[in-house]
């Protein structure tokens, strides 16, 4: 389960670090979704990505973690999954980068829930 968060939420930001520079990635032949595909497709795979881990979140519950776990996934993980969505839903280009940001403290907070979660 730690392991398919990380990857997820990793998968989803660097997705979303595709805005950074479309026209640069073109220029240099880097086919990124957002050079190749477009923003909105960006927005969308972004989102698919980050929601899978909000869907997976209750998992570790079933599987013994407490309410430690729960106060930090949810808290610490799915909360900002939520709001550097709909911040980076508003204006994909300028907050894209902003929003990838935001998505560094779920990593954290997803390892401490893990981590601390059992007790």
């Amino acid at each position: 389960m730690p392991a398919a968060h990380a990857f997820l939420i990793i998968a989803g930001r660097e997705v979303l670090k595709g805005l950074e520079d479309p026209r640069g990635d073109r220029a240099l032949n880097v086919r990124t979704l957002a050079a190749t595909r477009g923003p909105r497709y960006v927005l969308l795979a972004t989102t698919l990505l980050l929601l899978a881990v909000i869907a997976i979140s209750p998992i570790p519950l079933a599987l013994g973690f407490g309410p430690l776990y729960a106060a930090l996934a949810f808290a610490g993980v799915d909360l900002p999954i939520v709001v550097s969505l709909a911040y980076v839903w508003g204006d994909p280009i300028r907050r894209g980068w902003r929003a990838t940001g935001i998505l560094k403290a779920p990593l954290f907070a997803g390892l401490l829930a893990f981590l601390l979660g059992k007790w």
